[in-house]
């Protein structure tokens, strides 16, 4: 699992992630991520890890 929780507004993007994360996982918080990449500010990452068992190779392979 894979949360995107917040990004508050100094810029920094709070993560949940707990399990395997999963392809899908990824593709559910990537398009509000990149909207906030976009923009000129820099942006932080506050990642919260529970239970975490690695990652799916899909999740992380893009052709």
């Amino acid at each position: 699992m894979l949360g995107l929780t917040e990004i508050n507004s100094s810029r920094v993007a709070v993560l949940e992630v707990s399990g395997k994360l999963a392809e899908e996982d990824c593709n559910s918080v990537l398009p509000e991520l990149e909207a906030a990449l976009d923009k000129p500010e820099p942006l932080r990452f506050y990642i919260e890890l529970h239970n975490f068992s690695g990652i799916d190779i899909a999740a992380i392979q893009k052709e």
